[in-house]
């Protein structure tokens, strides 16, 4: 009889064991999912603010190319007024995102705003990409009597077959980060 009591206090222990165990490899893995977490909304406010920078880059050179091209005022205002309209919609996309949140456990806001974060640079795509087709036919338009209008279309050719497989992939990856951070959300808040 307290052969069989000892075993049954051992098993207890053990059991105890495991236990605490299984809430110290909870606890790791939080913490492993949370750095993760970080990380990605890191990476995601990064590649934010270098196309925030980029658009705001471009619209001194917007003035510089339409008085070398000979562009209309009209052609030069409405490009400025799309960079700063992307400027603007970027920072608002982002401007959610935080680290705050993620390290101070408010992980239901940090979901809404990466939600946020991915439906709206969706539709930016579907905003900016009919854009362009229109904006890129007025250019042409505009540079059609120009002498250079040869090489502005090489220009042209050269520009799109570098910038849509770069643009694809970045659209791709921030899509993708934003998935993940939702998925390691999910599993955080399913423990």
């Amino acid at each position: 009889m307290e052969q069989m009591m000892n075993e049954m206090e051992q098993m207890r222990t053990q059991i105890a064991l495991l236990k605490e165990r299984l809430d110290r490899e909870r606890i790791v893995n939080q913490g492993v999912l949370r750095r993760a977490m970080r990380d990605n909304v890191r990476r995601l406010n990064r590649q934010s603010i270098v196309f925030i920078v980029l658009a705001l880059v471009m619209i001194p050179l917007v003035f510089l190319e339409a008085e070398l091209l000979s562009l209309s005022k009209w052609w030069c205002y409405v490009t400025c007024a799309f960079f700063m309209f992307a400027a603007l919609y970027t920072h608002l996309m982002q401007s959610d995102l935080s680290l705050y949140d993620i390290s101070e456990g408010n992980l239901l806001q940090t979901q809404r705003a990466v939600a946020r974060f991915k439906s709206m640079n969706a539709r930016w795509l579907g905003f900016s990409i009919p854009f362009l087709v229109v904006w890129c036919a007025w250019l042409f338009y505009e540079t059609k009597d120009n002498p250079y209008f040869e090489n502005i279309i090489w220009g042209f050719v050269v520009g799109f077959a570098i910038g849509l497989p770069i643009g694809i992939s970045t659209y791709r990856r921030m899509q993708r980060t934003a998935s993940d951070i939702l998925r390691q959300i999910d599993e955080l808040t399913r423990e």
